[in-house]
């Protein structure tokens, strides 16, 4: 995928989702992690709130719809808007945001 947008310009700001996408399992999170999180999880999010659309997750995780996805066996189906949702995005962005989340679903669950 990186080399698909690195071929399109209008897709360069996507480039600094990556690393966050292939590297989320190797952040180090000494804090105990909010219910219905594993520690691998919560080191995904961790990561994964240091991109500026995710800057909000870790308070968004509360929310009962959260907490229902966080439990279901289709985190695919239904993923819900954990990053700044006054941003327009394309449905490309859109992919990739939903994209990152279920990847810290998976990190143990899939």
């Amino acid at each position: 995928m990186l080399i698909i947008c690195r071929v399109f310009a209008s897709f360069q700001s996507f480039i600094s989702f990556f690393p966050s996408y292939l590297q989320s399992a190797l952040v180090d999170s000494s804090q105990k992690p909010p219910a219905g999180l594993s520690p691998t999880q919560y080191r995904g999010v961790t990561q994964l709130s240091a991109l500026p659309a995710f800057s909000d997750v870790l308070k968004k995780l509360s929310a009962p719809d959260v907490q229902a996805w966080l439990h279901t066996d289709t985190p695919e189906i239904d993923v819900p808007a954990l990053w700044d949702v006054t941003a327009q995005l394309t449905s490309v962005g859109e992919s990739l945001h939903k994209l990152l989340l279920i990847q810290v679903y998976c990190l143990e669950s899939c």
